[in-house]
């Protein structure tokens, strides 16, 4: 998926909303922005969170940075809703970017988030679909968040891609040096 610098551009030194962007790395993809860095500016530094995923990721780092990032903010920000813009383009299958997501994984991911949100802000969550380029990926991936956010029961299985051992320890690296950039304004 792409950094939302639209969104980001827009909040960058709103601290009244803390933008959290999980996307491909913006060295391998459009628009390239989403770095690490870019965490706001004036009043607003600090509350744009960027965690820039290389090629072939997989759901565990996903999850790891929901664990490890979102949830520990959340819990110091205290939002009063949760907007999730949703895309479904990190799907493996996806034929323009390559983030390896199955679809039990996105249950697994916005299952998390659900629960974060239920504890800082009564369960106040609103899902934006923003896209994705493989239809089948697409509305399976929909039908499971749907299908969590209504606990519904309804389950997709997947394939699921094999990740390399040095993907997963550069994104680990990336989260670590994340939560060291953001240590002057959050406890993780």
């Amino acid at each position: 998926m792409y950094a939302g610098n639209g969104t980001s551009q827009i909040l960058y030194r709103d601290p009244d909303v803390f933008l959290f962007d999980f996307h491909q790395h913006p060295r391998t993809l459009y628009p390239g922005t989403g770095y690490i860095y870019e965490i706001g500016e004036e009043e607003g530094k600090g509350y744009n969170m960027n965690l820039p995923m290389v090629p072939r990721a997989g759901d565990a780092q996903f999850l790891k940075g929901i664990d490890e990032l979102f949830i520990p903010i959340i819990n110091q920000f205290k939002p009063d809703i949760v907007l999730v813009s949703a895309g479904f383009d990190t799907h493996f299958s996806d034929p323009i970017t390559q983030l390896n997501i199955t679809i039990p994984g996105y249950g697994e991911i916005i299952k998390k988030v659900k629960e974060g949100v239920k504890k800082v802000c009564d369960g106040k969550i609103v899902i934006l679909l923003e896209g994705g380029y493989d239809l089948k990926s697409l509305s399976r991936g929909i039908l499971t968040e749907i299908s969590v956010l209504g606990e519904l029961g309804i389950e997709f299985i997947d394939d699921t891609p094999k990740i390399e051992e040095g993907i997963v320890e550069y994104n680990n690296k990336m989260i670590d040096k994340i939560k060291e950039v953001f240590s002057p304004y959050w406890n993780f």
